[in-house]
């Protein structure tokens, strides 16, 4: 028997992707004109209106602007309605409001004056005497600066001009029962009258003014008493010359959270309502404390945001023992401003899951092992077929979609097929990834609906065994639930024992005891380190069919010095009391029988290979021999 030993580099290519996006920048304008394309010059720019934040104003600016377009019939009332705002943390340093006004468009006149016992009005009381057209805007001015409103116009006409149909809208649809600058507890109804220049007046109205009430000037304000429900804003055109018409819209009334119910080993997510975070600015510090209360029990926080992109807290995976909890946020903006919202219930109902359970075997095709069972195969060797059975079940009544199986492979495992129930799949439908220590087959299935089965069969080739090992595997089946959560299934492990299907030998160089000039006619013992518990020939006999085998040894060479002086010595191989002598010839050293592993050949320090000294005087020097090992395997 030859042994070969081979080296074997395994190379590894790390590819790095480098993804770069590019973002194009968009412009637009717009183009001011009133309803009879009138081009409006304003004398000033309309300022930008107001960063907030879930009802905290974070930039100065009107949070009401005064109506766009407004139509009456001459002699009726009409108020042009603004507010503005500042952020909370700083003060109100306003001068005075100066109203606007032109009769074209183009030429502005002041129309009032302020002092320091007079500062104006924010809202304007309009003069509908006369018939025309009239455009307003309000200067608010402070210590420092001047906000500027956008462009009001105003028809006058002589005559009524019933509504044939209107449109109630609202600028939130949301708003908080608790009385804070940091949430939006007001907003403003509008009403979009057909034709366009209808001038019938609107009456606003509630359907429950505990929940919220509507003022004529179109503003709506929800109770600050922590009453939650939903409460129908209605606008009635009163025409004048026939039958009024209605619209209404429907407005949320809350504490900003909304009671949660999920099944357990699921999570919930808690987001407060009525947000506008799209306007929220990185300039201003906003922080978030989560709390959760169980019943008889005080609040824990569970959670600290800070300028979150979004307020929301999702709770890990609920068990029956969060059922009843409450949750709560506390909002802070800078150091002195925070606000606390309502509580919200989360329900835990009983597990309502998928249940795919994963039925598995292994067997190998090419040597079926006597000890091998469904999920332990042994003796495995290059190219071996082994083939992988696996049964999926759903066993409840909820259905799984888009999913996939993972099995993890031995590095250099081949894939020669793989079917489910019996149709064998294309190669776009799996794929294999290799990590440093294993391969993951993943294949790509269609789901499985309640109480359906699916059943995977998948032939390898194994590859690349260089050593004795036991590789571990465990299929992983994923996908998603009805709800759109991610759901997971683990089927039983399999355990692959492998080896090489070789005997190799490491051999050991033999050094003897020193020998002194007149040690002539005796026996000189090997050193330690060939002795027991030391072995001289280290075998790992990993064959899988273990035939009779024997060890030989042959001298190939006398005892020789640098200067070629023959050392007068011979080799005898001992076992007790008897040994075998010359060894130039080849000599049976050891020996196996069939079904039984060549052991390691480990001798006491008086048996094996010792040396003996045929005379009494010897030249002085290093002397060496050269020894050929042989395998043979009986047939």
């Amino acid at each position: 028997m030859v042994l070969k030993y081979m080296g074997i580099k395994l190379i590894f290519v790390l590819i790095m992707i480098l993804t770069i996006f590019f973002v194009m920048p968009s412009t637009s304008h717009i183009a001011v004109a009133d309803s009879n394309e009138t081009v409006i010059h304003p004398k000033f720019p309309a300022d930008p209106d107001p960063k907030t934040f879930w009802g905290a104003v974070i930039t100065t600016g009107y949070t009401t602007q005064p109506a766009k377009v407004s139509h009456v019939t001459v002699g009726d009332p009409l108020t042009l309605e603004t507010q503005v705002k500042w952020p909370i943390w700083e003060p109100s340093r306003i001068i005075g409001y100066y109203w606007w006004r032109s009769f074209d468009g183009n030429n502005w006149e002041r129309m009032n004056t302020v002092s320091l016992t007079n500062k104006g009005s924010k809202n304007l009381k309009v003069d509908t005497s006369k018939p025309g057209v009239t455009y307003y805007f309000l200067r608010t001015r402070f210590i420092t600066t001047t906000y500027t409103s956008k462009v009001s116009t105003v028809y006058v006409s002589e005559k009524p001009i019933d509504a044939s149909s209107i449109n109630v809208t609202t600028d939130l649809n949301y708003l908080f029962n608790i009385n804070s600058d940091l949430l939006n507890k007001d907003t403003m109804a509008h009403a979009e009258l057909q034709p366009d220049d209808s001038n019938s007046k609107i009456h606003w109205s509630s359907s429950d003014e505990s929940l919220a009430t509507v003022q004529p000037d179109e503003l709506i304000t929800a109770n600050g008493n922590g009453k939650s429900g939903i409460v129908t804003i209605t606008g009635t055109a009163e025409n004048k010359n026939g039958p009024s018409i209605s619209g209404s819209k429907e407005i949320l009334i809350g504490g900003g959270l909304t009671n949660q119910t999920v099944n357990s080993g699921k999570k919930a997510t808690f987001t407060l309502q009525g947000g506008n975070d799209e306007q929220r600015d990185n300039d201003y510090a906003f922080t978030v404390d989560w709390y959760k209360q169980l019943p008889n029990q005080k609040p824990t926080l569970v959670e600290h945001q800070k300028d979150p992109a979004r307020i929301e807290y999702t709770t890990p995976i609920t068990s029956t023992k969060d059922d009843g909890a409450q949750y709560y946020a506390r909002i802070s903006v800078g150091k002195n401003n925070s606000v606390t919202t309502g509580s919200a219930k989360l329900t835990v109902l009983p597990p309502n899951d998928p249940d795919v359970n994963i039925e598995t075997s292994v067997t190998n095709q090419s040597f079926p092992d006597k000890d091998d069972s469904p999920t332990t195969i042994n003796n495995v060797t290059n190219d071996d077929q082994l083939t992988y059975n696996l049964n999926l079940t759903n066993n409840s009544k909820r259905a799984v979609h888009d999913t996939y199986l993972e099995l993890p492979l031995p590095l250099g495992t081949e894939i020669n097929s793989i079917t489910v129930d019996g149709e064998e799949l294309f190669e776009l439908d799996y794929y294999q990834s290799d990590t440093d220590k294993k391969s993951i087959l993943h294949i790509d299935l269609d789901g499985l609906d309640q109480n359906q089965s699916k059943s995977l069969k998948i032939d390898t080739l194994t590859h690349d065994i260089t050593s004795k090992e036991s590789f571990l595997s465990t299929p992983e089946y994923y996908g998603l639930d009805p709800d759109g959560d991610k759901y997971t299934s683990y089927g039983p492990e399999l355990n692959i024992n492998y080896i090489t299907n070789k005997l190799t030998a490491q051999f050991k160089d033999i050094s003897f005891e020193p020998i002194s000039l007149y040690d002539g006619h005796s026996i000189k013992h090997r050193t330690e380190e060939t002795n027991d518990p030391n072995p001289v020939i280290k075998v790992d006999d990993q064959r899988r069919q273990k035939m009779a085998m024997r060890l030989f040894l042959t001298q190939l060479t006398p005892f020789t010095s640098d200067t070629n002086v023959i050392l007068p010595a011979s080799l005898r191989l001992y076992n007790g009391s008897t040994f075998k002598n010359p060894l130039y010839q080849k000599t049976l050293v050891s020996q196996s029988h069939n079904g039984n592993i060549f052991n390691s050949i480990i001798w006491h320090k008086d048996n094996g290979l010792l040396l003996h000294l045929d005379k009494k005087s010897f030249v002085s020097g290093k002397y060496s021999s050269k020894l050929s090992w042989t395998f043979e395997q009986s047939i």
